[in-house]
C-alpha cells in the first residue's frame, strides 16, 4: 500500500520529469546535429581528403583514425559511468522516499514526540536518512564529474 508520503513524492518526481521530456528531445535532436555538422566540418578543416590522380575520396588520414580511435575507447567507460549514474540515481530516490516518509510521520505525530520528549531520538534518526540521502547525491555528483572527463 502506497502512503501519502510515497505518492506525493511519485507526482512530483513525475511533474518534472514529464516537464523534461520535451528539453530531452530538443537536445537530442540537436546533439545529433552537431555531431554530424561538427565531423563534417573537422574532416573538411583538416584535410582529410586522400588525393589521387586529382580525384577526391573520402579517405581519413591518421587524423581521422586518431579521432575515430578516441571514439571507440572512450564509449565503454561512459557507457559504464552512465549505467553506474543511473543506479546511484535509484537508490537516491529510494533514500529521498524514506526520507519523505520518516518527515511526514514526524509532523504528524509532532505532538506525541513532544509530550514523550522524543526530539533526539527523531532528530537523529532523520539526520541519519538525511547523511545517507546526501552521501547518494555526492556520489552522483562525481559520477557525473567523471563522466564530463570523458
Amino acid at each position: 500500500m502506497q502512503t501519502k508520503a510515497d505518492i506525493l513524492n511519485l507526482i512530483s518526481f513525475d511533474t518534472a520529469a514529464l516537464a523534461r521530456i520535451g528539453w530531452t528531445f530538443i537536445g537530442l535532436f540537436r546533439a545529433v546535429v552537431e555531431l554530424f555538422l561538427g565531423m563534417a566540418y573537422v574532416w573538411i578543416l583538416l584535410g582529410m581528403f586522400g588525393v589521387s590522380s586529382c580525384q577526391h575520396r573520402l579517405i581519413p588520414g591518421p587524423s581521422g583514425f586518431y579521432g575515430l580511435a578516441t571514439i571507440v575507447l572512450t564509449f565503454p567507460p561512459a557507457y559504464i559511468l552512465t549505467r553506474l549514474e543511473y543506479k546511484c540515481f535509484e537508490k537516491r530516490l529510494e533514500v529521498k522516499d524514506e526520507r519523505i516518509s520518516l518527515m511526514q510521520e514526524a509532523v504528524q505525530a509532532i505532538s506525541m514526540i513532544k509530550m514523550m520528549a522524543a526530539e533526539r531520538f527523531w532528530f537523529n534518526r532523520i539526520n541519519g536518512v538525511r547523511d545517507r540521502e546526501f552521501k547518494r547525491i555526492m556520489q552522483a555528483n562525481l559520477l557525473g564529474a567523471l563522466s564530463g572527463l570523458l
